[in-house]
């Protein structure tokens, strides 16, 4: 198989178009958007802002920082069965379709006193699984390469910067912290067989300072 460009070829496939065609239909990509509503928009949408459909989940963008603001996502047993996080599994990637956050924005934070990560919203552990039914999954288990190219946009749709808020990592998102907890108990539940409808997002309030991270090498950004 030829090697994946993504964020091109997942446009393309998810506009039901050939591989290597990233023109998009527009009543293709609006149904496919609707599909992607109803699978993981369980009970509606907690407001009233624009809703971006992904594969595995969808979600509500913060523009002003950045970060998701909501995001509502499916979880079951079969998506448990993921690429091991190495290579291009594990890269984090700008979103072709909200741009303006990069993975070099976190540069320089991790091994500062701040100690914060790129922290997944809708986690890693849900990206797997044979979503199209199709008799593959998204990769090749002995060398890692893509066996299917849909399924493997799911993985990267969720590895993109639009997914990702800004965490304390050893205090929240790293072990022991209370998001870690969180998840280890979610993906637990989910081998044992059990199904969920699953919400979460970052709270901005009022009246409470926001401090705005950045490259610590080029502050201007």
């Amino acid at each position: 198989m030829a090697r994946v460009l993504w964020p091109d070829i997942c446009i393309a496939t998810r506009s039901g178009m050939p591989a290597r065609t990233i023109f998009l239909t527009a009543v293709r990509l609006k149904s496919w958007a609707e599909e992607s509503r109803i699978e993981h928009l369980y009970g509606g949408a907690p407001d009233d802002a624009e809703i971006n459909a992904r594969r595995a989940y969808v979600f509500a963008y913060n523009g002003a920082f950045k970060v998701p603001q909501w995001a509502a996502w499916s979880a079951t047993k079969e998506f448990r069965d993921t690429p091991k996080r190495k290579k291009r599994w594990k890269t984090l990637r700008t979103d072709p379709l909200l741009p303006d956050v990069k993975a070099r924005d976190y540069r320089g934070w991790f091994d500062t006193r701040e100690n914060y990560a790129r922290g997944h919203i809708v986690p890693y552990f849900i990206s797997g699984g044979d979503r199209d039914n199709d008799g593959m999954d998204a990769e090749f288990e002995e060398n890692l390469r893509v066996e299917d190219e849909d399924d493997a946009c799911t993985v990267f749709e969720i590895n993109a910067m639009s997914n990702i808020a800004p965490q304390f990592h050893t205090r929240f998102n790293g072990q022991p912290g209370v998001w870690w907890l969180l998840e280890t108990h979610a993906r637990s539940m989910l081998d044992e067989g059990r199904e969920f409808q699953l919400f979460a997002g970052t709270i901005f309030l009022d009246d409470v300072e926001v401090r705005k991270i950045g490259r610590k090498d080029a502050p201007e950004t």
